[in-house]
């Protein structure tokens, strides 16, 4: 006797459901690794530590975000003194810039910045860092004489004064903490 749907036994029904979907399956992951290799390929183009494809450079920190994260960073940068990648996981990454010329090159990119932003915008509002396009445009050229060397000359004196008092403030904290 056939069934209704014109199978005749339980392996072949079976199979006749679960193979629409793993097809389904196979689709959904390659969906994902596609949208992925722009990240991976844009990682990949700065330099980084040693990293494992599954779990980064997590193996070089313990797994936390402690002294031996900051240690390994430190010599990251002393190693790659323009910029460098940090791979949380196989994909995931922290692409630290750490010269101000390139942060520099990043801040003039009008280039569309990455979702991971998007956090931020509430804190920091759709301001020069966080626009692209035309507010990107409208921002750069409202902020640029703000900026110019002879107005910033005039506040050395006031960034000099508040940065030696944050420095005496964290000395204090970390010998207190001791």
């Amino acid at each position: 006797m056939t069934s209704l749907l014109g199978l005749h036994d339980p392996t072949s029904l079976l199979v006749g459901l679960l193979l629409p979907m793993l097809l389904y399956g196979l689709v959904v992951v390659v969906r994902y690794l596609l949208k992925r290799w722009e990240s991976i390929r844009l990682g990949s183009s700065f330099p980084s530590p040693p990293y494992h494809w599954l779990y980064g450079n997590n193996h070089l920190t313990d797994y936390t975000w402690g002294e031996k994260y900051l240690s390994m960073i430190r010599e990251a940068v002393e190693k790659h003194p323009q910029a460098h990648t940090y791979w949380m996981t196989g994909y995931s990454k922290i692409i630290h810039l750490t010269h101000p010329e390139t942060i520099r090159q990043m801040l003039k990119s009008q280039s569309r910045k990455p979702n991971v932003y998007g956090t931020l915008r509430s804190w920091l509002g759709n301001g020069l860092f966080l626009s692209d396009g035309d507010v990107w445009r409208v921002h750069r050229r409202l902020l640029t004489p703000a900026f110019h060397f002879d107005v910033l000359k005039q506040y050395a004196s006031v960034y000099n004064r508040e940065a030696t008092k944050m420095i005496v403030s964290l000395y204090h904290n970390f010998i207190s903490s001791r």
